[in-house]
């Protein structure tokens, strides 16, 4: 007896629903968040090139009182100079979110920080804000094409 093309049709649309679903959405935001993670680790360690590891060639960094700064080399040779300058400079995380485009190639971080720095020989702290846009890149992977970092507060003892 040979199967009719409804019942193999039926049979597919069974096997078909048995498959557990992948939430794209949850899955990009887990990895953009690692990601971020990672990058906060560089920046925490004083490493540049880790803490643009993310970055796309042509990322943009824009922050408060800053002219933008424009490319990967730019955004590191920034954060060397941070690093050299303040050593107790240092972030932590108070909450993030990410937002994936339905097309699930466009994705943006947002994030609070505690960010710790020196000042006239005294630590100090304050909240931040980031935020940043990641895209899919050919590869799959995901690259920072730009991000903003503006404080919520000044600076006050920690």
């Amino acid at each position: 007896m040979q199967p009719t093309i409804l019942s193999v049709l039926a049979l597919s649309l069974l096997c078909d629903s048995a498959r557990p679903r992948v939430d794209v959405a949850a899955t990009t935001a887990d990895t953009i968040r690692a990601d971020v993670a990672q990058v906060v680790a560089g920046l925490n360690a004083h490493d540049a090139r880790r803490t643009t590891a993310f970055d796309a060639d042509d990322i943009v960094e824009i922050e408060c009182n800053s002219p933008p700064m424009v490319g990967i080399e730019a955004d590191r040779a920034g954060f060397a100079e941070g690093f050299a300058r303040d050593p107790d400079w240092h972030v932590r995380l108070m909450s993030e979110t990410v937002d994936v485009a339905q097309s699930g190639d466009l994705a943006v971080y947002r994030g609070v920080y505690h960010e710790d720095h020196g000042s006239a020989g005294a630590l100090v702290t304050h909240r931040t804000n980031f935020i940043a846009e990641f895209r899919r890149q050919r590869d799959r992977s995901w690259k920072i094409a730009w991000y903003s970092v503006v404080g919520m507060e000044p600076s006050h003892p920690k």
